[in-house]
């Protein structure tokens, strides 16, 4: 039997809207990984609720999700970029 390893690296192919969520979104709603204690009120500007999801994938379900619940703050973890793109290209 064949194991699958997961949260790995995958190289994948880049459409033109995940790279212009890329290009576009990342600079407005990316988080860049930091050893400090980041402020998320002050990143979101507020206080409220949030909800942190490893490993949104192409980002379908939290672009959902958020749009139901726009009194929750929503921080997403994904290693697939092509999915962070999908994502971001979809808040713009």
């Amino acid at each position: 039997m064949r194991t699958v390893k997961s949260f790995v690296m995958r190289a994948g192919r880049m459409t033109e809207g995940q790279q212009r969520g890329l290009d576009l979104g990342w600079p407005k709603f990316g988080l860049e990984l930091s050893d400090e204690v980041q402020d998320f009120d002050a990143i979101f500007g507020r206080q409220a609720p949030r909800t942190f999801e490893i490993g949104f994938g192409m980002g379908h379900s939290t672009l959902e999700m958020a749009a139901a619940a726009p009194d929750i703050d929503f921080i997403g973890v994904e290693v697939h970029k092509p999915g962070v793109g999908a994502l971001l290209n979809g808040l713009l």
